[in-house]
């Protein structure tokens, strides 16, 4: 998003496939864009060196510029945003919880808090809440501390799979501290 580039000259691959993936040519600088939610030991120091020895492996060594990753981007909050307005016309006094993934850092990373203050800037008077899972504060108790009677769950993830079906709290979970819970889709399907 936000990114204007001819799709022949932007190339796809994944973390575990660089040594074997058909790579940007190394005569002019290329630009990464770390498809990833937040920012880690993945979208860090693996990313960096995956895609250095995949060059090397191939004698090059172009000039790389790192993007932030993908839950940084403005125009994600600005996309969620739209949604949940459209939610919001059906339960106007809903609030929105954020689940993120943890981290094994020791401190979480910055994008999860970074989307909610967008969106708290985006649609104000609307009780916005962050949450993980494998991390505290930990999803259940934040949802159970919301003041909203109906909440849109918003997971802060990448694609659906493991964790949205496995770590978001469920509606019976929201029904146990008096609430609704509506589950939006994962965040990188607003792309």
């Amino acid at each position: 998003p936000g990114i204007r580039m001819p799709r022949a000259r932007v190339y796809r691959c994944h973390l575990g496939n660089l040594s074997t993936a058909t790579l940007p040519p190394a005569d002019a600088p290329v630009l990464v864009y770390p498809m990833f939610m937040q920012s880690g030991s993945s979208s860090g120091i693996r990313l960096t060196t995956a895609i250095r020895a995949a060059y090397t492996a191939r004698t090059e060594q172009p000039q790389l510029y790192y993007q932030p990753v993908l839950g940084a981007s403005p125009w994600l909050a600005r996309a969620a945003a739209k949604l949940i307005r459209e939610q919001l016309s059906r339960h106007p006094k809903a609030g929105v919880l954020v689940v993120a993934h943890g981290s094994q850092m020791p401190e979480p990373p910055p994008e999860p808090s970074l989307f909610c203050r967008r969106l708290r800037n985006l649609l104000p008077g609307t009780e916005i809440a962050l949450g993980y899972f494998n991390q505290t504060p930990e999803a259940a108790q934040i949802l159970a501390g919301m003041q909203s009677q109906h909440v849109l769950l918003l997971p802060f993830l990448l694609t659906e799979g493991i964790h949205t079906g496995r770590d978001l709290p469920p509606p019976e979970q929201a029904a146990a501290c008096n609430k609704s819970l509506t589950r939006l889709p994962v965040v990188a399907n607003l792309l």
